[in-house]
């Protein structure tokens, strides 16, 4: 199969919208216009969902490495169960191979591995594969479900040759140094790739961005932010709620300090438009996750999303969407930029953690890496 196929007869997304409505349910209350801009790659998604005219798509084939996560059944769930008339942006595309993987030394990914991969081939029918040659040839486009960040890079790097669109599932990676070359990589190559967070894409959080209270003052962010010691603290699950912060306030945050407890865990940045942005990870009762607003004109909440809601199929939908009209447009919703000024504000967040003082947050001149400085 041609790894062009995903590029052809597709419609593209709509670069300057005139009207701005978010993705929602036929009978959401939709708010007033905003009076700021959403982040652009944000807003042409939206724009793209809400304009665009439901097309018979022809058959997506999707491969996916690594089955140590819920998120491969979830995405399965809404890829192989749907309808188009459920949902006609879903139409035609499936999880249809898998390369199985885990790592021995995450619990979470060693007791589960089995029972999600069973579930794969006996109630989604998808075909296991022992080598990545041999699943490749046959699907359209990749999804990096392991749960193990260490191991983005090399997988990803490892699809490159076969030029064709790579969804990475959170975390991107396990360092700021592997986000950057990974970026690297796929620009060489020429192989669109993008990551995120399923709480960018929540409908209560675009219905949020949509409305209008004026010049924002102060962004709160909260969710659970469990840690895995082999990981990064923030990049296990606290990137959730920093990344719905960054889908609120853009990429240009300036600076950060860090205070941190056994129950809970608090980052506040410093935005170029003197936007003060705050991350409340919790790790100890319960895990209600959300974003506030507090602007010159009032103060706006996101809908609360249950924890217990957390990881049905319903909640990944938005994003399982932006994925697949990824994988048909070429076009990453997600800025390269927005993905690694996430990564300098969390790997910034380690060196908060041993001072005393506020990090530094310089965006590296050119592609290569850099480190915060603390003053």
């Amino acid at each position: 199969m041609p790894s062009s196929r995903w590029r052809e007869n597709l419609p593209q997304p709509n670069k300057h919208p005139a009207n701005l409505r978010p993705h929602l349910p036929p009978d959401a209350c939709i708010p007033p216009l905003p009076s700021f801009p959403l982040p652009l790659p944000l807003r042409d998604f939206v724009s793209s969902c809400a304009h665009s005219s439901p097309l018979p798509f022809s058959p997506m084939r999707i491969g996916i490495l690594g089955t140590d996560t819920s998120h491969v059944t979830a995405f399965a769930g809404a890829l192989n169960a749907h309808t188009p008339a459920k949902n006609p942006m879903l139409e035609g595309a499936r999880i249809t191979d898998a390369l199985p993987s885990f790592s021995p030394d995450i619990p979470s990914s060693a007791s589960r591995h089995e029972r999600f991969t069973h579930e794969l081939v006996s109630i989604h029918g998808v075909q296991l594969h022992e080598t990545l040659s041999s699943m490749a040839e046959k699907v359209d486009a990749f999804i990096i479900h392991a749960i193990d960040g260490r191991k983005h890079r090399q997988q990803f790097e490892s699809l490159l040759p076969y030029g064709k669109p790579v969804f990475v599932d959170k975390p991107f990676a396990a360092s700021l140094e592997d986000a950057v070359a990974m970026f690297d990589a796929a620009d060489s190559a020429r192989v669109p790739v993008f990551s995120s967070s399923l709480y960018r894409f929540r409908p209560s959080l675009l219905q949020l961005l949509a409305s209008d209270v004026g010049r924002r003052l102060h962004v709160l962010s909260i969710g659970p932010c469990h840690v895995e010691p082999t990981h990064p603290d923030w990049l296990w699950y606290g990137i959730h709620p920093a990344e719905a912060l960054f889908t609120v306030l853009g990429p240009r945050c300036l600076s950060l300090t860090r205070t941190q407890a056994e129950q809970a865990d608090v980052l506040t940045g410093l935005w170029a438009d003197g936007t003060i942005g705050t991350v409340l990870g919790l790790r100890a009762g319960p895990m209600p996750s959300g974003v506030t607003i507090h602007g010159e004109k009032g103060t706006i909440s996101q809908r609360a999303e249950a924890s217990t809601a957390f990881g049905a199929t319903d909640d990944y939908i938005p994003l399982i969407e932006a994925v697949v009209n990824f994988f048909r447009s070429g076009v990453p919703p997600v800025d390269r930029e927005e993905t690694l000024a996430l990564f300098r504000f969390l790997h910034a967040a380690q060196s908060a953690a041993l001072s005393f003082g506020p990090v530094q947050l310089a965006p590296p001149a050119s592609r290569a890496c850099s480190s915060p400085s603390t003053s």
